[in-house]
């Protein structure tokens, strides 16, 4: 149905213009405007008006600058009104009597003239408007003069002049004049616009209109000449037609399975429906162009364009602000010769803003100021100033070269070969420089905008540069260096400036001329383009290729033209067809001498078409065909044509699936390549079976220094053999090749015979300690050894020449360190040996070279696997070290050895043995002891209590979540009687800065037994006493009897189970406890039975400020809270902090809390969370909350208030006006409750944190919510997440999260935006560079969603948290974020899991991660595809990422990993603690 509908729509609107053009090139005339002008009738030269009001008809395609030209009308029928005359748009300022918006000069039918809104009388009467009447016109745009004449030449009638002085026309009209009729009331008459035939012409210099016209109507012919121009045009409907056809093939092609996938199918039915209207707009919108005058060459880069740009074209006509009344006649014809400055639009594409340059950058322009102007935000931004002068130079471009010629383009290239005769650019002013020194950001302007207008500028320039012997350019240079671009849009305008300034249409880009970016090696086609100067980069990256196999073909054509030696095509997505095109322009490419096809999708079918075309590469030295799948049968085909590429010194073909055989009959080419330095045949399977062939091979390549043979499961005496007959390289990469311990020395000893060798990559081979030790010794008799596994500072190391060693996360460093150190350590002052994959064999040789280090200043052995009596040996070990400062971050070691006062080192890994070791043998007085989240265990809480106990004046102690056991209470409890003077105590679960409580600070809660307990409960002088999480029971409470402290201020027993009988206990034990301010007893399992007695103990403590008595969803400690309990708050008028979340309280309870909480006027926190109160309660709670005018903070989430409780809370929160933290979240308000909501927030400007999530209110509740968010411009965290948004959502709050500039927080996840919506929000999010933590899961933004987020991912710099996952992006979406992504070195949380990415996207991936050093989760799992070597590419990235703890790479059952694959991630991600594989 939508091909019909497109053919027939196509058809029609060809028909309709070749009608038009037909009829213009007859002189017929055209409804120009008017009020239902349907009505009026035209004939060739004549018109009727019937049931029109009016109507307005001329030939607009009639421009009259400067030829004098007159204008003859005939009455048919002499009712209503007639007016003849000419009217202008666009007018320059200088016109006398006009403005720039329009003027007309007008003869009516009684003789009067008007001049826009002004009449008068001249010499003319009104006897001419009667049946046969004539009124002759004459226009002299130079002599400023309009006549007028009444009657037939033969009837003797006089010229008359229409206008007194000052209302004149003037001598610089501007570019259009257009004849106009203009009538009403059933007016009709005939227009002569060809010849004389009513009369004569003033003098013998006015023409005919037609005659006079700047353009030439004859050559439009008849019909069948109209529908071949739009043919050459690539235009008409049988073109268009076949470009939707080529999609539709494209999906026919899709397999069933991948056809029935709900995201899949979506994703086509969006492609289809945006193609068709894509095709429909390019068709509009060159008929646009036809019908208001543009020539060919005019029309190439709209047809040139990608359809999806001609879905943002817009009639200028129909634009505001400071462009208003550009039309494209004005534009097309000259507007800008009679204008100082010109204003660009930046919602429009950038064929279209390319058509506006073309014009400012016309020979005959006067435009000095181009301003740049948003619609929406009305921000000028000047590209022109008038202050600007510089020199102009001549191009390059030889005498007698066309612009195709200059260009490379081949001749048959219809498009271009369309070029318009011209005298080229000629200098008017000395301006010469475009786009220097712009900061988008700061200018409020979306940078989307202002890129299309930039690529339209060099659109502008390589689509409209007229040919010339000698082209002056205008516009000399154009500098991106310091504009923040960041859209997919950039490799494009790279490309456009490159290609510009190697044509010589631009003279300068980025400072560089072309011969330099060539010798700077950034002429480079392709995509990822770079342009580099003063340090200063740009990046370009599409994710999949735009190139057609003739287009690459152009590109590597033009190249050879060019004499450019190097040629990028990396992760173009260049396919067998792709290779055809490749093929044919690299014939032209005699000088290349460096070819990068790496990570595209060749396969063996491509490699083969290649062969013939790279074996003509007489100067090919380098060659990447890296990533590309060319399998055996590739790489059998390739060793068949190596002998024709003798000259070839660089070979990468890793990552291809060559397997062993395709390796054998390949490397027995190799020894034609004599020249070869560099080879790389890693991730390719080979096994250990041909090395014997290897070996043999590569030996004989004497020139060879560069090996990269890893991740092919060599074996240990694959490796040492194939070292064996290697002796002169220089690099070798041998990692993950299970060479395991058995072969550490035999591959050490095979390795130490290399003499040369300065680099080695060996790791992911499984060498445990022992096995270090021993090759770490063996490489130590290598002289020129300077980098091992990315350690560069190793040889400096082993010179002894530094003291700073900084290894952290080199697997192995710690050994050849240890090596080092046996001989000479005496000087090294610093050594990081983090996450080294130090186990507890180890610790012992490593603790001997540690103590020679008598001038250590600062170690660091954090994330290894060292376990409590390693800690031990280690603090012992460095305990004589007298300059050690600083261990694993911790900068009070120094401090506490030397006898100070506090040991602040709460979650320093292994602080606790340093400590413990420092007080046992040290001289010191500690007043303050954190030791919290150390994994102390019951072992390490033993030694920690020998060591305070000889601390008495210890006032602080914290010992929270260290699974502590009961165990190791009794030892506990002994030290804590101890320790009279301690006035805080801290033994519970530990939590952060904001009170919240970890999973890992819960999971390592202390489980004391009552010894401990007791001995706290014991201690007189406590203030502030922390027993949370530690097992505490009704019974064991009771045991307890009263505290003995009276200064208790603070008491947190939250997450036991003290359940009803130890309310009560509870109660006894604070009798004497008058002064405490904070109470925390939440999940304690209180039952509803307890509600007297809990009364009564919160009547006991009236000094109360902070109450918890909520819960976490954990049901079994639930606490059940009703009337009584409740009834005592309304005593507590002291409290700030009121907790009562997770309890059932119901909508009785929540009537029941009404009352109390009035009263509670200094309330500042209130969560009430999931306590069921429904609509009906939060009616009866609204009353109360209006009277907390001091809240600041509400959590109300999880409460089921629907659209009813909603509209009830939202008259509360109009009171509420300091609150700066609200939680709304998974409450069923829909849209309706949303919209109650949003005239609330309105009054809430200063919230910082609001949450909405799970509330489903689809896109009408988000354009509710968008007024108020578009105020909260001091939001920090925003959750949205699970609300059906859909595009239309995001849509409506793009425009508001665009103010939120001090946004951290975002979760958007679950609202299936899909790619149109992500488009929105990719906006948004670019004004976001603050984000730390973003959630952009399970939206459905496919591919094309992924690459409008590339550039707002980019500049989140501070990122630590990013989740992608269930988006279907695809391989090629993956590899457009990858750029981004690579930019994120902060992250230590990614998710990118159910996308769909496949192998080649792994690739991609790949890439990012070997920047993400600090990543400790990563999640792709399902993913694969099927892939059996999906994860192949992710190894090296995973051996090299030292804090990752948890590895997510699940697949259905299906698709199950092999055990091979396994074994090699284990041995890559040695240092993840969790990998989970299904």
């Amino acid at each position: 149905n939508l091909r019909e509908e497109l053919q027939y729509t196509a058809e029609r609107e060809t028909d309709r213009l070749v009608d038009l053009l037909v009829g213009r090139g007859r002189g017929h005339l055209e409804v120009l405007n008017g009020s239902n002008a349907e009505h009026a009738e035209l004939d060739g030269t004549g018109f009727g008006i019937s049931g029109s009001e009016w109507v307005c008809v001329g030939a607009p395609q009639l421009a009259l600058r400067s030829v004098p030209a007159y204008l003859e009308v005939e009455v048919v029928e002499a009712t209503g009104s007639l007016l003849v005359g000419f009217a202008g748009i666009g007018f320059s300022e200088r016109c006398a009597g006009g403005d720039r918006g329009g003027l007309s000069w007008t003869v009516m039918e009684d003789g009067r003239s008007l001049h826009r809104d002004r009449e008068e009388h001249f010499g003319l009467d009104g006897t001419w408007f009667r049946p046969g009447g004539v009124l002759c016109l004459a226009l002299d745009p130079v002599g400023g003069r309009l006549l007028a004449r009444a009657g037939r030449a033969a009837a003797g009638g006089e010229w008359h002049e229409a206008f007194a002085a000052g209302v004149a026309p003037g001598r610089e009209p501007g570019p259009f004049l257009l004849p106009v009729v203009s009538g009403s009331g059933g007016v009709a008459a005939r227009v002569v616009v060809d010849a004389a035939v009513l009369g004569e012409a003033p003098t013998d210099q006015y023409r005919s209109l037609a005659g006079a016209s700047s353009l030439d109507t004859s050559t439009l012919g008849d019909a069948e000449s109209v529908r071949g121009h739009l043919q050459n045009l690539g235009v008409s409907p049988s073109v268009m037609m076949a470009e939707f056809d080529k999609m539709r093939r494209r999906h026919a092609s899709a397999s069933g399975e991948e056809f029935n996938l709900d995201h899949a199918y979506k994703e086509m039915m969006i492609e289809v429906v945006e193609g068709k209207a894509a095709i429909v707009g390019k068709l509009q919108a060159v008929s646009t162009l036809l019908h208001e005058g543009a020539r060919p060459m005019q029309l190439a880069g709209v047809v040139a364009a990608p359809p999806r740009d001609l879905l943002q074209w817009r009639p200028l006509e129909q634009a505001s602000g400071q462009w208003k009344g550009y039309l494209w006649r004005a534009v097309l014809g000259g507007l800008f010769d009679f204008c100082d400055e010109a204003a660009i639009p930046l919602d429009v594409p950038p064929c279209q803003t390319g058509l506006l340059w073309a014009a400012i950058l016309s020979p005959s322009s006067r435009v000095v100021r181009v301003s740049l102007v948003d619609e929406q935000s009305q921000t000028p931004l000047l590209l022109f100033p008038a202050s600007v002068a510089g020199d102009v130079s001549v191009s390059a471009m030889p005498p007698n070269t066309t612009t195709s010629e200059a260009f490379g383009i081949p001749s048959s290239d219809a498009a271009h070969d369309i070029i318009d005769g011209g005298a080229g650019f000629v200098p008017v002013q000395n301006q010469t420089s475009i786009l220097n020194d712009f900061d988008v950001k700061s200018l409020n302007l979306h940078y989307r905008k202002f890129e299309a207008a930039v690529v339209g500028f060099f659109e502008g320039l390589l689509h409209h540069a007229p040919p010339g012997a000698q082209v002056q350019l205008r516009v000399h240079r154009a500098d991106l260096r310091h504009v923040e671009f960041k859209s997919e849009k950039i490799g494009q305008l790279i490309n456009h400036a490159l290609w510009c300034c190697g044509a010589g249409v631009l003279g300068w880009v980025n400072g560089l001329s072309w011969r330099e970016c060539n010798q700077a090696g950034v002429g480079r086609i392709g995509l990822r383009d770079e342009l580099m100067r003063d340090g200063k980069q740009l990046e370009g990256n599409l994710g999949g290729s735009i190139f057609s196999p003739a287009e690459l073909a152009s590109v590597c054509a033009q190249a050879g033209k060019r004499g450019d030696e190097c040629i990028i095509l990396s992760g173009e997505a260049v396919d067998e067809a792709g290779a055809l095109g490749l093929a044919a322009g690299l014939s032209c490419c005699t000088v290349l001498s460096n070819l990068d096809l790496s990570n595209n999708v060749l396969c063996a079918s491509g490699c083969i078409v290649l062969i013939e075309a790279l074996q003509r590469l007489s100067s090919l030295q380098s060659l990447d065909l890296s990533g590309n799948q060319i399998g055996p049968c590739g790489a059998t085909q390739l060793a068949v044509k190596l002998a024709e590429l003798g000259c070839l010194t660089s070979l990468r073909l890793g990552n291809n699936q060559i397997g062993g055989d395709g390796c054998v009959l390949l490397v027995q080419a190799l020894h034609c390549l004599s020249s070869l330095t560099s080879l790389d045949i890693s991730i390719n399977g080979l096994g250990a079976g041909c090395v014997g062939f290897l070996g043999a091979a590569l030996g004989g390549l004497l020139m060879l220094s560069k090996l990269d043979i890893s991740n092919n499961d060599l074996g240990s005496e694959g490796c040492a053999t194939l070292m064996n007959c290697l002796g002169s390289l220089s690099v070798v990469d041998l990692s993950n090749n299970g060479i395991g311990d058995e072969g550490a020395s035999s591959v050490g000893q095979a390795i130490g015979t290399i003499s040369a060798l300065q680099k080695l990559e060996i790791r992911g081979n499984g060498i445990s300690a022992n096995g270090w030790v021993v090759l770490s010794r063996a490489l130590s008799g290598l002289g020129t050894l300077e980098e091992v596994n990315g350690w560069v500072g190793y040889g400096v190391l082993r010179r002894a020449q530094t003291v700073v060693l900084a290894a952290g996360g080199v697997e192995g460093a710690w050994a050849l360190a240890g090596v080092w150190a046996e001989r000479n350590g005496s000087h090294l002052t610093s050594v990081d040996l983090s996450n080294c994959g130090i186990r507890v064999e180890g610790v012992s040789y490593l603790c001997d070279a540690l103590g020679t280090l008598s001038s250590l200043h600062r170690l660091d052995l954090r994330r290894n696997h060292i376990n409590a009596n390693g800690w031990l040996a280690v603090a012992s070990a460095v305990l004589s070290l007298e300059s050690l400062e600083e261990v694993n971050g911790w900068t009070g070691y120094g401090a506490l050895r030397r006898g100070g006062q506090e040991i602040l080192a709460g979650g320093v890994e292994g602080a606790w043995a340093l400590a413990a070791v420092s007080m046992g043998k040290c001289e010191t007085n500690l007043t303050s002891v954190d030791l919290s989240m150390n994994r102390l265990g019951d072992e390490g809480i033993a030694v920690i209590c020998a060591g305070l106990e000889r601390h008495k004046s210890l006032t602080r102690l914290d010992l929270r979540s260290n699974s502590v056991g009961a165990g190791a209470g009794r030892a506990l409890g002994d030290t804590l009687l101890q320790l009279d003077g301690l006035l805080e105590l801290y033994l519970g679960v530990w939590r952060g800065a904001d009170e919240g409580v970890t999973a890992d600070a819960y999971a390592a809660r202390n489980r004391l037994g009552a010894e401990a307990v007791e001995a706290a409960w014991r201690l007189t002088g406590l203030a502030r006493l922390d027993l949370s999480g530690v097992g505490l029971n009704g019974e064991v409470l009771e045991s307890l009897g009263t505290v003995s402290s009276t200064a208790l201020t603070a008491l947190d027993l939250s997450m036991n189970m003290l359940r009803g009988d130890g309310v009560v206990a509870l109660g006894l034990a604070l009798v004497s406890c008058s002064c405490i301010t904070a109470l925390d007893l939440s999940s304690n399992g209180f039952p509803s039975s307890s509600a007297e007695d809990l009364s009564a103990l919160l009547a006991g403590q009236p000094n109360l400020s902070e109450l918890r008595l909520g819960s976490y969803k954990d049901t079994a400690r639930r606490n059940e809270l009703c009337g009584a309990s409740l009834a005592a708050l309304a005593a507590l008028t002291a409290l700030v902090v009121l907790e009562l979340g997770v309890n059932e309280l119901r909508r009785e309870g929540a009537l029941q809390l009404a009352s109390p909480l009035q009263g509670l006027t200094s309330l500042a926190r209130l969560d009430i969370r999931y306590i069921g109160m429904n609509a009906a309660g939060a009616s009866g709670l609204s009353c109360a909350l209006e009277r907390l005018a001091a809240l600041t903070s509400l959590d109300i989430s999880d409460n089921s208030l629907e659209a009813e409780g909603a509209t009830a809370l939202a008259a509360a929160l109009h009171q509420l006006g300091k609150m700066t933290w609200l939680n709304l979240g998974n409450n069923r308000l829909k849209s309706g409750g949303a919209i109650a909501l949003g005239g609330a927030l309105l009054q809430m400007d200063q919230i910082t944190s609001l949450n909405v999530s799970e509330n489903n209110i689809g896109p009408g509740g988000a354009t509710a919510l968008a007024g108020a968010l578009e105020q909260m411009t001091e939001m920090k965290a925003l959750d949205l997440s699970h609300n059906d948004l859909g595009a239309g959502g995001a849509a409506a709050l793009a425009g508001s999260l665009q103010g939120m500039g001090k946004m951290t927080t975002l979760n958007l996840s679950g609202n299936l935006t899909g790619p149109v919506g992500a488009t929105a929000l990719a906006g948004a999010l670019e004004h976001m560079s603050k984000i730390t933590w973003l959630c952009l899961s399970d939206l459905s933004v496919g591919a094309s969603g992924a690459e409008m987020l590339v550039g707002a991912l980019k500049q989140m710099d501070q990122m630590t948290f990013l989740s992608l996952s269930y988006n279907n992006i695809e391989a090629r979406g993956v590899s457009a974020l990858a750029g981004a992504l690579a930019r994120l070195d902060k992250l230590t949380f990614l998710s990118l899991s159910d996308n769909s990415i496949g192998r080649c996207g792994a690739v991609a991936v790949a890439g990012a991660l070997a920047r993400m050093q600090q990543l400790t989760m990563l999640n792709l799992s399902n993913n694969s595809q099927g892939a059996e070597d999906f994860l192949a590419p992710l190894l090296r990235p995973l051996a090299a990422m030292p804090s990752l703890r948890r590895l997510y790479i699940e697949e259905p059952h299906a698709r199950r990993h092999s055990p091979q694959m396994r074994a090699r991630v284990v041995a890559a991600a040695a240092a993840a603690e969790k990998i989970s594989w299904q």
